[in-house]
């Protein structure tokens, strides 16, 4: 599978690109990225 994943912080793009390398889908991606970023990127995420 081939893919792109863009993030703010590090972290964030690699629990993406965990999910990913895992058999995960786009969604399944957007959920893991989300997830991190309210640990990652706390001011951000409202």
């Amino acid at each position: 599978m081939r893919g792109a994943v863009g993030a703010g912080h590090p972290l964030t793009a690699e629990a993406a690109v965990s999910i990913l390398n895992q058999g995960g889908n786009a969604f399944d991606a957007i959920l893991a990225a989300g997830f991190a970023t309210l640990i990652t990127e706390p001011v951000l995420s409202g």
